[in-house]
């Protein structure tokens, strides 16, 4: 059987349930522990390689063997990415020892990853993350070497997996390669509040940077007067002043209460207790805060429909402005049958959907694991 290891910084404070400061974890940090965990549970011999926030190298959670790389302040300016970044990178895929190796979001990591399999005759799975990774111009590249060293690492994988149709068709015209469609893993609650019984009326959550327009925040709640609102987030090293503008908003706005950075076990609890999510993103990739709602019955109002499935499939409102968005969030609550079967449809599309046998079965394939 394959011995299987995912790559990803970030993530060892969601899959070790610890809180790191100065670190904001996001959706993929939350896939691949939900991803590792699953596969795990499956009878997979799995690893991960993260960042080194102060744990034990080689310690194992939830069957799951963590392999650390470097410190966020390793290195001088200039030098980190080729010592030690790089060569503690390289050092602990050695230690993971896998046949396959794992990774998401557009980055030179892609590249060297790739460039390590190539050497050593391992396999290489790539996954989009947000639409931007397939687009000639990723978003989060931030200097000129770095797109030749992610086009490498593209060109050199075994397989490309997307999460829609956008992605793919994305992928084949830009740098025509071909992909399949993966989904992603959810937390799926034991219990659930009924949707009427819970006490916030609207959630938002997610981390304060400029494409998630956290700036639109006092605009939808000034339309929102009244209902209980919870928002939760991390700061942006470079937007600094969206944080601040969302947290001055909600100190003197008593229906509104913000939490800032918050670590996944809390997220949950918050996702737990709502009845609306809403989002303001100018664009994502499969948003896990969609599937988290979903999973609980939570109609989700959106800027931002993957696929136009918020549409097509009644999962809430897909709308473009904070006006629309407002007045979409009053109209559910005002109408408690139509919230009732919104919440239902959400329920049944994601049973349908994206229970974890299901779920894991491209990710299997990529990773060569027999069904």
């Amino acid at each position: 059987m394959s011995k299987v290891c995912l790559v990803n910084y970030f993530m060892w404070p969601v899959l070790s349930g610890t809180q790191v400061d100065n670190v904001n974890t996001g959706g993929e940090e939350v896939q691949h522990s939900l991803l590792a965990k699953a596969l795990s549970q499956a009878g997979t011999d799995v690893s991960v390689v993260t960042g080194d926030f102060g744990q034990k190298d080689g310690s194992r959670h939830h069957g799951v063997s963590v392999h650390k790389t470097f410190k966020m302040s390793a290195g001088l300016p200039g030098a980190r990415m080729l010592y030690p970044r790089l060569t503690h990178l390289l050092r602990a895929l050695r230690r993971a020892d896998a046949d396959v190796y794992y990774v998401s979001c557009a980055g030179p990591v892609v590249g060297y990853i790739a460039a390590y399999c190539k050497l050593y005759r391992k396999r290489f799975v790539f996954r989009a993350a947000i639409d931007a990774d397939c687009e000639l111009q990723p978003l989060y590249l931030k200097h000129r070497h770095e797109l030749p060293i992610y086009r490498f690492g593209l060109r050199n994988t075994q397989t490309r997996l997307v999460q829609s149709e956008k992605q793919r068709s994305s992928l084949a015209r830009n740098y025509g390669l071909d992909s399949e469609i993966a989904g992603m893993l959810v937390d799926w609650p034991e219990t659930m509040l009924p949707i009427a019984d819970r006490p916030v009326d609207v959630l938002w959550l997610a981390n304060l940077k400029p494409a998630k327009r956290p700036d639109w925040i006092p605009s939808v709640c000034d339309l929102l007067p009244g209902l209980a609102i919870q928002i939760a987030g991390g700061k942006d090293a470079n937007r600094p002043d969206l944080y601040d503008l969302v947290s001055n908003y909600a100190s003197s706005h008593g229906n509104v209460e913000f939490h800032g950075a918050v670590p996944y076990t809390r997220s949950i609890e918050l996702f737990d207790q709502t009845k609306i999510f809403i989002n303001t993103s100018e664009f994502e990739g499969f948003p896990n805060t969609y599937l988290q709602s979903w999973a609980r019955g939570i109609p989700v109002v959106a800027t931002y429909d993957p696929d136009g499935l918020i549409r097509k499939r009644g999962l809430g409102v897909a709308v473009s402005s904070p006006a629309d968005l407002a007045g979409a969030v009053n109209h559910l609550l005002s109408a408690p049958a139509e919230l009732d079967a919104c919440s239902q449809r959400c329920i049944r599309f994601m049973e349908e959907k994206y229970k974890n046998d299901i779920v894991l079965q491209p990710y299997r394939k990529a990773f060569g694991i027999a069904p």
